[in-house]
């Protein structure tokens, strides 16, 4: 076998660390020579893939396959012989959790962050915050409005969607970009999508339970209406995802297209499945967009709410997000083809989310 990933970086920057803690892993394997140099070494590239593949024969042999590791040091440039698309020879199986494509340089480079974060913390023993907190739910559910409302408290720093990009070892990033907040209260948005779909997960429905382990509270969101809920994701992506709250309103009706529409619904009733599913026991505050982020007036005592649930003093009066609703109130002010939509959904559950209903 070959292996799917390589480690590269300079000398003395925490490397051999590193390969060390993915041997460790009941999933990985590293060669007894971490350093190969197959790739650098113009004698050891022309013994041929057969030895380097060699190397990584034992990785198979221990149960269930395991994925193997080559570290690989920064050198000027590519040894003579050596092709310059050497890196294309990585590769593995794209269902398995550690599985990631070729990547582009930008790409690699945001990994060598990534992992680099993970180390540091780990060798630094950097001490998560003392209040921590992670909000749970499907996108165009209110989670930017609630990060813009807790992100404006004193002494609490709230990141918006650090599981976006797939990483490795992503419960481990987390508590690394805790505990470099260096904040008392720490808090950040994951999507659900997020998990289920983009993260390197062997069990994707334990992932926020295991977080609440390790301490972080849930705020779990939700949206009843999945018609309203389905044309937002929909205008979203026409039109843009946010307004400052300092920019005038000017509301653009979208075009909304029946397949496109049922598709929005179906995933996010499989997405509030998956949520049920995940959150099964988790002790968790529950928040509705409806009843709890939909209309400004409703910011203030949600909150309430919340800094009483993380045991935070209660915010100031007005405290409003810096964030603005791009549509109307009413699916009719703001579907272009609000007669065909309503059409479309005639004879099928979703037609009470209608207004006339």
């Amino acid at each position: 076998m070959l292996p799917n990933f390589l480690v590269i970086g300079a000398m003395k920057s925490g490397t051999t660390s590193l390969a060390r803690y993915l041997g460790a892993h009941p999933d990985g394997f590293v060669t007894h020579d971490k350093e190969p140099d197959f790739f650098t070494r113009p004698d050891r590239y022309a013994v041929g893939l057969g030895w380097y593949e060699s190397l990584f024969a034992e990785a198979g042999r221990r149960g269930r396959p395991r994925r193997g590791v080559d570290e690989l040091h920064e050198v000027p440039r590519p040894a003579t012989g050596v092709p310059a698309a050497a890196g294309t020879c990585t590769t593995g199986d794209p269902g398995h959790p550690w599985y990631f494509p070729i990547m582009a340089p930008g790409e690699l480079r945001f990994q060598a962050r990534h992992l680099g974060r993970l180390v540091h913390q780990r060798v630094a023993r950097d001490q998560l915050s003392p209040v921590r907190f992670v909000i749970f739910g499907r996108g165009r559910s209110g989670s930017t409005t609630l990060v813009s409302l807790l992100d404006s408290q004193q002494h609490v720093q709230c990141d918006d969607e650090i599981l976006r990009r797939r990483v490795l070892f992503p419960r481990q990033h987390v508590h690394a970009m805790c505990a470099r907040s260096h904040s008392p209260v720490y808090g950040c948005k994951i999507l659900s999508y997020q998990v289920s779909e983009v993260q390197p997960l062997r069990r994707r429905e334990e992932f926020v339970r295991d977080l609440t382990r390790d301490g972080f509270r849930v705020l779990h969101l939700t949206r009843d209406n999945v018609v309203e809920h389905a044309v937002s994701n929909i205008r979203a992506r026409q039109l843009g995802f946010h307004r400052a709250s300092a920019d005038p309103a000017v509301y653009r009706r979208v075009t909304v297209a029946r397949d496109e529409l049922m598709r929005w619904i179906e995933q996010s009733e499989a997405l509030a499945r998956f949520e049920d599913a995940a959150l099964a026991g988790v002790p968790h505050l529950a928040l509705t967009y409806e009843s709890a982020l939909a209309h400004e007036s409703l910011q203030q005592t949600t909150l309430q709410r919340v800094c009483a649930y993380l045991d935070l003093p209660q915010p100031a009066p007005g405290t409003r997000s810096r964030f603005a609703k791009i549509s109307p109130p009413d699916l009719r002010e703001s579907v272009a083809n609000y007669d065909q939509l309503v059409g479309f959904l005639r004879g099928t559950p979703y037609a009470r989310w209608l207004p006339e209903h």
